[in-house]
């Protein structure tokens, strides 16, 4: 992961894409095209409607301070990769446990790994939320999201009769307790790497401490420019 992919919006673009193609695929496809363990309208409904997120994102995390910028860069990035990431499960990828590979569970861990390190940035960043304090309530966001995803699956499969709560249905409390639990180490990992000079900082200095960073277009994650210093006694 190097800061021009995250600063690029061709990564957003083409996961648009994709997730658009298959929303389509899904939802005005044949019933035979799929296997019997899909569900081809919720699968097409639940892929537009992470396209749409994406755009929002895009949207709604726009500002012209360079600190607030990089972190809402960052944030919409994991936002993205995560939306991609439970797009390629229900495409095929979770099947990978009758090979030995634990798909689910590694999006899990990598999703609430990634939403800690955004979420933490874009509180100091936007709200200016000491390190502490900011991962504390990033932390609290990831747990409050983690177990309502569990019931987000759980009603799903009581409502639209869908069998993404569990192994495609089986093993519901086994595999729900793996979840959570390999939520919960992610948390743990990216709150010892948030608290960790190099990686906590490294966007936050580079951008905002440096005297010769700001960002310019499409041409880079940073792109260097002469900073107007700030008088002193003024605020902020």
């Amino acid at each position: 992961m190097t800061v021009k992919l995250i600063r690029s919006e061709t990564f957003h673009n083409i996961s648009i894409a994709i997730l658009c193609f298959f929303a389509l695929l899904f939802l005005f496809g044949r019933q035979q095209w799929w296997p019997s363990y899909y569900s081809p309208h919720f699968f097409g409904s639940a892929f537009i409607i992470s396209a749409g997120l994406i755009l929002l994102a895009r949207s709604v995390f726009r500002s012209d301070d360079i600190c607030r910028m990089n972190a809402s860069y960052f944030l919409r990035f994991v936002i993205t990769t995560a939306l991609m990431a439970n797009t390629a499960g229900e495409l095929y990828f979770y099947q990978l446990y009758r090979f030995g590979f634990q798909y689910d569970k590694f999006a899990h861990l990598a999703n609430s790994l990634l939403f800690i390190l955004a979420l933490a940035s874009f509180g100091r960043s936007w709200y200016g939320l000491p390190p502490a304090k900011s991962l504390r309530a990033s932390i609290a966001i990831v747990v409050i999201c983690s177990i309502g995803w569990e019931v987000l699956e759980f009603a799903s499969d009581k409502i639209f009769n869908t069998k993404v709560f569990g192994i495609y249905g089986q093993l519901k409390l086994i595999d729900t307790i793996f979840d959570i639990v390999y939520d919960f180490l992610g948390i743990a990992l990216a709150s010892i790497m948030d608290k960790s000079f190099h990686f906590r900082l490294r966007m936050e200095i580079e951008s905002c401490n440096s005297p010769s960073v700001a960002s310019t277009g499409n041409k880079g994650f940073l792109h260097k420019q002469k900073r107007t210093p700030i008088a002193k006694g003024s605020p902020g």
